[in-house]
């Protein structure tokens, strides 16, 4: 564990947040991945943006590399190759299951039951294994995806933390946040022990409508003492 949030503010500097706040969503939901914690379920990480490049994905992997030490590779996100993709990552023991680039069309919302179902299941998560009768189970996982001109159903928006990224025009990210990452992941992943191990008397804000209590619960506190906002 290390003192301060240094590397976590200087890997993420060069994202163009709409608002600090968004930020503030995107810290917390590394900090709750490295509590291990079977009552602590957390929300979709959902990162969207008002144009293509601007670094959504890019965004997405930084945050995967941080926690796993691999960059994520995305899956399927509609279809039958949802549930097959998606069970050979159970198999696989991936922890972060990434939906990259999701598109809509004619207006319509995306939608998943599949993937609502698991982000409510809790800690421990179980998938039937299409067309045979056995199942998988992994713990622990992790849920996020990037969208591309689409907006989320109402079922899957209430399962989701959003971080909303804004730029007039694009240009170089820097510093790179991907590159940051893989160049200091001890350390940063060494400051997520570190605000995990504070102690906080500062209670959590009331959000009676939000379905990740336990999660808001544990992050918030250290994550508004330390970064602002949520």
């Amino acid at each position: 564990p290390l003192d301060g949030v240094e590397h976590l503010k200087t890997c993420f500097a060069g994202v163009p947040f709409e608002r600090p706040e968004y930020r503030n969503n995107l810290i917390p939901w590394l900090l709750g991945a490295v509590v291990f914690d079977r009552l602590m379920n957390p929300p979709f990480l959902v990162v969207s943006g008002n144009q293509q490049g601007i670094g959504k994905s890019v965004t997405v992997q930084a945050a995967g590399y941080i926690l796993t030490g691999e960059l994520p590779s995305p899956i399927d996100y509609a279809g039958a190759e949802f549930g097959k993709q998606l069970s050979a990552r159970f198999r696989e023991c991936d922890r972060l299951i990434f939906l990259d680039n999701v598109v809509t069309s004619d207006g319509k919302s995306f939608d998943n039951p599949q993937l609502s179902g698991l982000l409510t299941q809790g800690f421990s998560k179980k998938l039937r294994i299409l067309g045979k009768s056995s199942s998988v189970s992994a713990e622990g996982l992790l849920f996020a995806a990037s969208l591309n001109d689409a907006k989320l159903s109402a079922d899957l928006a209430t399962r989701s933390l959003l971080v909303k990224l804004y730029k007039e025009k694009n240009s170089p990210m820097e510093p790179f946040c991907t590159e940051y990452a893989m160049a200091h992941r001890r350390q940063l992943y060494g400051e997520l022990l570190g605000l995990a191990m504070r102690p906080s008397k500062k209670k959590c804000d009331p959000h009676e409508a939000f379905r990740f209590r336990r999660w808001l619960e544990f992050v918030q506190p250290r994550i508004e003492e330390a970064f602002g906002k949520m």
